[in-house]
């Protein structure tokens, strides 16, 4: 007569089936926990560029803002009697004409894509600059890839984002900034001509 151990059947333990079950459960956690991951890492790289994109609009915005609003002009006659005009350093006497409904951009003696050459708000009006440059005008090597646009534009104080034909005394400035072609942030601001 065969006898049956029933204390080895009825012994605690996992079958097969109960292997297979445990095993794909974990592989499905183990895909979410990779692909939350995986999103996370994307999500970290957006925020590092939107980072930098807000340190160089920062940046340019505050080279614009250095300018004056309108054109800088010449206030006070020289001292060798022809009558011609001295252009007077505008960090101590801010002086500016109003040159009411021109076009917003360069005017002469300003050289387009150097802004080195800009002295107020509006000829930075359809500048670019890939990759971007220090106030200097020198490039920064290590942000090779990036571009910053501006679009400078008149402004009402009622209605900031429509544009006005006429100068109101606002300027809307507008500041791109793109990576391999692709906007990564754009910031606007608004300037006015009052004190």
């Amino acid at each position: 007569m065969i006898r049956i151990n029933h204390s080895r059947l009825n012994r605690p333990g996992i079958t097969l089936v109960e292997c297979v079950i445990a095993a794909a459960i974990l592989a499905v956690v183990t895909v979410a926990g990779l692909r939350a991951s995986g999103a996370a890492a994307v999500t970290d790289a957006k925020s590092a560029q939107r980072a930098t994109a807000s340190q160089l609009a920062d940046s340019l915005l505050s080279e614009i803002l250095s300018r004056p609003y309108s054109e800088p002009i010449a206030t006070e006659p020289d001292d060798d009697g022809d009558g011609g005009l001295i252009v007077l350093d505008l960090e101590l006497i801010p002086r500016v004409i109003d040159l009411g409904d021109a076009p917003l951009g360069i005017e002469a003696g300003e050289t387009a894509g150097n802004k080195t050459t800009f002295d107020d708000i509006d000829d930075f009006n359809g500048y670019s600059e890939s990759p971007p440059k220090d106030a200097a005008g020198d490039t920064l090597a290590a942000f090779n890839g990036w571009t910053r646009a501006v679009t400078v534009s008149r402004a009402s104080h009622a209605a900031p984002l429509t544009s006005p034909s006429t100068d109101t005394g606002v300027r809307r400035i507008t500041i791109t900034i793109s990576r391999a072609g692709q906007v990564v942030l754009t910031r606007t601001s608004l300037v006015s001509d009052a004190p």
